[in-house]
């Protein structure tokens, strides 16, 4: 068992970041080959990164990768405000109201995405299913806009992860036993969305923190 492996036992990774660690000789390389975004914010979180500027650069620019999805102005605005004040450009007050807004409308999504999942689940028919497609969707990137307005705060990231997970569910309830292909698919957009992810935590932090390598 290598160092990096038991590194990651240690501080209890989950079986696949494990598996793929052992394909890597270091730490470091493996930072800069990750190609999964939820990793590397785990490890930064688990390892006491504290940088709270860039962690919410971070976040923003990772919500602005599946911006397009997002259909509640509230979720845009939180990202928008949440840079601003990274930039010292808005209030805490702006920011927490932001944070409330984008919390909202990620769980309003995710309850959205449920509900639309009762008659995909029902009903074969291509348009039931493209709307619980779409409200999961939806649901997912509202989640990443809620972590991107609290990026500094646990408990705004384990709201987003909540509300993500209900919109994953939602959508393996109305297709994945029906059509493998059509959840194939997005997982795979999803694994994109992950990379171009893991390349912006790569462009605020090429290395590995000194936190996380101990």
């Amino acid at each position: 068992m290598s160092e990096l492996v038991k590194y990651l036992d240690s501080i209890g990774a989950c079986d696949d970041a494990i598996r793929w660690a052992e394909t890597q000789p270091d730490l470091a390389t493996a930072w800069r080959n990750c190609d999964r975004a939820d990793w590397m914010l785990w490890l930064l979180n688990n390892r006491g990164f504290r940088d709270e500027r860039i962690l919410r650069l971070i976040a923003c620019d990772c919500a602005d990768t599946v911006r397009h999805l997002l259909t509640d102005p509230r979720s845009r605005e939180a990202i928008e405000t949440s840079r601003r004040y990274a930039n010292g450009l808005a209030t805490k007050e702006e920011l927490d109201a932001a944070r409330a807004a984008a919390r909202a409308a990620a769980w309003d999504a995710a309850r959205d995405a449920a509900r639309d999942a009762e008659p995909a689940a029902r009903d074969a028919a291509g348009d039931a299913e493209t709307a619980a497609r779409d409200a999961a969707w939806a649901a997912w990137a509202a989640a990443w806009a809620a972590w991107a307005a609290g990026a500094a705060g646990a408990a705004a990231r384990y709201a987003a992860g909540a509300a993500a997970s209900a919109a994953r569910d939602a959508w393996a309830a109305a297709s994945a036993a029906r059509d493998a292909a059509a959840w194939a698919a997005a997982s795979a957009a999803r694994g994109a969305a992950s990379a171009a992810q893991a390349e912006i935590i790569l462009k605020y932090l090429p290395d590995v923190p000194p936190e996380a390598n101990r």
